[in-house]
C-alpha cells in the first residue's frame, strides 16, 4: 500500500455499524454474515453502491438534494414600501429645511458681529448724530392723489446711446438748469480705426462717446464734447476753472476719464498715460475731496477697475484702484490696490460725521466674483495707510453704490 493510499484509509470516517469506512473495505476485512441485510439510517446519504474503488475518492459522496425556497412576507413588505419611502422622502425634506435654515441663521450671525466690529472700530460719536439729528416733520403735509405729467420739450439725438446718470447745471446761466448727460456712438472699442469717425461723424475724432447738454427749457443742444470711450460716470459739483459754471468730471470705459468745462464742454484735462492706469479698466463716477497737494484746488478721490475683456466666469480678473488724483491737473497723486486683490466697479462714497471725521466707502466684486464693501477713513488714505481700512460687508458682489438710511428712527 501506497503512502497516500494509507493516509487516505486513515483519513476515512469509521461508522458505528459494520465498520464501513465511508463506503471502503479495508483489505483484509471479512464480512459478517448479515453484511448485505445490514441498515444503517445514515446510508441513506451515502452513494449506495456495494463497492467504490480507491480511485473514486474524488467523487462526491452525497447526490445534490433540492433545496426548499421559502417566501416569507414578500407580499407584505410590497404593501409597505410605499409607506417606507414616504417616510424616507420626508426625513430627507426636513434634513435639507433643517440645514437651509442653519445657514441662514450662521450668515445673519456672522452679518452682525461685522457690524458690530465696524462700530466698535470707528471713532465713538460717529453713528451717535444719525440719531439725534433732527428731521423735518412732514407728518402735517397732505400727499398727492392725482398726478398728470405733461411733456415740456421732446428731443432725439440720432447715433448716440446712454447709460448715464443727467446732472443739473445751469449751462447758459438764465436760471434753467439744464440737463448734462453722458453717452456711447455705438463704434467704440478698442483700436478702432480713425476712418469710422470719418464715415459716420464727419471726420470728428475721437468719436466714441463723450457728453452732451440739453438746454432746460426747450431741449436745444448747447454743447457736445467727444471723448475717446463711452462716459457713463458724472460728477457735475465742482468749478474746476472758476469761471462761474460748474464743470463735470467724466468717467467711462477703457480708462476713460476727462475734466469737461460746464460752461461750453471744452476740455479741461485729460487722464492721460500714467503709472496708475490701466487701458482696460475703466473709471466710474468720482467724488470731490479736500485740496490735499496744496495747489487750491479741490482734489478727486476715484475709482479704477473692472475687466471687461474676461468671460464671465473667467478665474482671473484685474484688480481694482483707489485713486486719489489732482482736481487741477488730473494727475494722480498716490493710489493703492484694493485689499482684496479682486476688480471694482464701485463709485467711491464720502460721508463726514458730526465731529467731521469723513469715511470712504468703496466696494470690490463683480457680477460672477464676490467682494466686500470696505470703510476707511479719508485722511489714512491720504496717508496711504491701507490696511486700516475694516470690512463692512462680505457679499457675493458689490457693483453699485448704497444708500445710507436711519432705519432704526422711530420719528
Amino acid at each position: 500500500m501506497s503512502v497516500y493510499e494509507a493516509e487516505a484509509m486513515a483519513m476515512a470516517v469509521r461508522y458505528n455499524k459494520g465498520g464501513k469506512k465511508n463506503g471502503y473495505l479495508p483489505d483484509g476485512f471479512e464480512k459478517p454474515p448479515d453484511w448485505e441485510n445490514e441498515y444503517s439510517e445514515e446510508d441513506e446519504v451515502f452513494v449506495e453502491s456495494p463497492s467504490i474503488d480507491k480511485d473514486s475518492a474524488t467523487k462526491p459522496l452525497m447526490y445534490p438534494r433540492a433545496r426548499t425556497k421559502t417566501k416569507i412576507g414578500r407580499g407584505r413588505l410590497r404593501k409597505c414600501r410605499p409607506i417606507v419611502n414616504a417616510v424616507c422622502c420626508f426625513l430627507f425634506l426636513v434634513l435639507s429645511l433643517g440645514s437651509l435654515m442653519g445657514l441662514v441663521v450662521y450668515f445673519v450671525n456672522k452679518h452682525e458681529q461685522n457690524k458690530a466690529k465696524l462700530h466698535d472700530k470707528i471713532p465713538q460719536g460717529a453713528f451717535k448724530f444719525i440719531s439725534e439729528k433732527k428731521m423735518r416733520d412732514f407728518s402735517d403735509i397732505i400727499g398727492c392723489d392725482h398726478i398728470e405729467v405733461e411733456d415740456v420739450w421732446t428731443v432725439g439725438i440720432p447715433k448716440l446711446l446712454t447709460e448715464s446718470s443727467f446732472r443739473l447745471v445751469d449751462v447758459n446761466q438764465d436760471g434753467v438748469l439744464d440737463i448734462i448727460v453722458g453717452f456711447a456712438t455705438g463704434a467704440d472699442g478698442y483700436n478702432i480705426p480713425s476712418i469710422v469717425c470719418d464715415i459716420y461723424f464727419a471726420g470728428t475724432y475721437p468719436c466714441f462717446g463723450g457728453l452732451l447738454a440739453l438746454e432746460g427749457s426747450s431741449g436745444k443742444e448747447l454743447w457736445r464734447h467727444y471723448s475717446d470711450h463711452e462716459i457713463y460716470g458724472i460728477n457735475c459739483g465742482v468749478d474746476l476753472n472758476k469761471d462761474g459754471v460748474m464743470d463735470c468730471l467724466a468717467g467711462g470705459r477703457a480708462g476713460a476719464f476727462q475734466a469737461v468745462s460746464g460752461k461750453d464742454g471744452s476740455l479741461i484735462w485729460n487722464f492721460g498715460k500714467q503709472n496708475a492706469k490701466n487701458d482696460i479698466m475703466n473709471l466710474y463716477t468720482a467724488q470731490i475731496i479736500k485740496d490735499i497737494d496744496g495747489d487750491g484746488t479741490v482734489d478727486i478721490l476715484a475709482i479704477h477697475g473692472g475687466d471687461p475683456l474676461q468671460d464671465p466666469g473667467s478665474k482671473y480678473r484685474l484688480s481694482g484702484r483707489v485713486l486719489l488724483m489732482s482736481g487741477k491737473t488730473g494727475k494722480v497723486i498716490s493710489w493703492k490696490g484694493v485689499p482684496d486683490g479682486r476688480e471694482s466697479y464701485y463709485s467711491p462714497q464720502v460721508y463726514m460725521w458730526l465731529d467731521g471725521t469723513q469715511l470712504v466707502l468703496f466696494g470690490t466684486g463683480g457680477e460672477t466674483h464676490g467682494g466686500s464693501l470696505w470703510v476707511i477713513k479719508l485722511d489714512d488714505l491720504i496717508k496711504g495707510d491701507i490696511d486700516k481700512r475694516h470690512v463692512f460687508l462680505t457679499s457675493n458682489k458689490f457693483a453699485t453704490k448704497y444708500v445710507w438710511i436711519d432705519s432704526k428712527r422711530k420719528e
